[in-house]
């Protein structure tokens, strides 16, 4: 699992707009993935988003924190997994999961815990 924090840069300054996780295909077997948010993430410009791995949008709803892994946020992957499923019957053998920064910043101020 890669994450990689993308930014806009705007009158000399950095803002986080999408934290991208690429996952390989095992990963999907899981039904929740955690991270560490407290880790350096790679930062890139918004622009340099690979185009050519396919990606999925996380959604608010996605996101969870659990009381047993503190500091860490996780994708429910069952939910991700359902939604993409109706598109796509087979994921390929990599896939970015885009999860909005505002959305993150979100979670990690209320409780959604599990």
């Amino acid at each position: 699992m890669i994450l990689t924090m993308y930014n806009q840069y705007q009158d000399d300054q950095s803002y986080p707009i999408w934290l991208v996780v690429t996952i390989d295909k095992d990963v999907w077997e899981k039904e929740i993935v955690y991270f560490s948010v407290h880790q350096d993430f790679e930062q890139k410009d918004v622009d340099e988003i690979p185009e050519d791995i396919l990606s999925f949008s996380v959604c608010l709803e996605d996101l969870v924190r659990s009381s047993e892994k503190f500091g860490k946020v996780g994708i429910n992957l069952t939910q991700v997994k359902n939604r993409v499923s109706v598109q796509l019957p087979r994921l390929p053998d990599s896939t970015q999961l885009l999860i909005r920064v505002i959305d993150l910043e979100e979670v990690l101020a209320f409780s959604n815990i599990r």
